[in-house]
């Protein structure tokens, strides 16, 4: 048996998937009401539009109103609501993956980038880091270890001299439950 990995869907095959799941429930999605889906996703991956689907569909049901952009975002907030069924696997990676001493500087990370949906400078986490592990050198590689796990795992993505959280979901996540 070999394994299929699910990567990220393209913004179009994103909206022909909410689409399919729409008619399911005879739903005519609105252009607005797509994209406010994508924007609150922003990693188009299949668990996350699922999420955020879900949590639509039990908002229209308990409203009686059609999907829309509003619908959207009260969806989003009752999955932050119960973020941590979803979310906290994120959280507990950081501690089984790494030795004790980096988790907080993962954390410390993370909190900062959700801050800022376009990222947070390199320069500041260096900053940062260096109240915790003074020597420049191994705050350099430190720093670049971390930034790499992070990257691989898909907590963040590059962005020149910036990191920023791949997923607003996880963003979101990590600024309301976590920081």
């Amino acid at each position: 048996m070999q394994l299929l990995e699910l990567g990220a869907f393209s913004q179009e095959k994103a909206q022909e998937y909410l689409i399919g799941r729409g008619n399911f429930y005879n739903w005519n999605l609105t252009q607005e009401t797509l994209d406010a889906v994508l924007f609150a996703v922003e990693w188009p991956i299949p668990f996350h539009l699922n999420l955020v689907f879900e949590e639509l569909r039990a908002a229209v049901v308990e409203g009686h109103a059609e999907p829309s952009p509003e619908l959207v975002e009260a969806a989003v907030q009752r999955l932050m609501k119960h973020g941590r069924t979803h979310f906290d696997h994120w959280d507990e990676r950081l501690a089984k993956m790494l030795d004790s001493r980096f988790p907080p500087y993962c954390e410390m990370i993370l909190s900062l980038a959700c801050n800022e949906s376009g990222g947070v400078q390199v320069e500041t986490l260096e900053l940062r880091l260096s109240r915790e592990v003074s020597n420049n050198q191994e705050r350099a590689e430190v720093l670049r270890q971390l930034l790499d796990l992070l990257v691989s795992d898909g907590y963040l993505v590059r962005l020149q001299d910036k990191v920023r959280f791949r997923s607003a979901l996880l963003r979101r996540y990590w600024r309301e439950l976590k920081a």
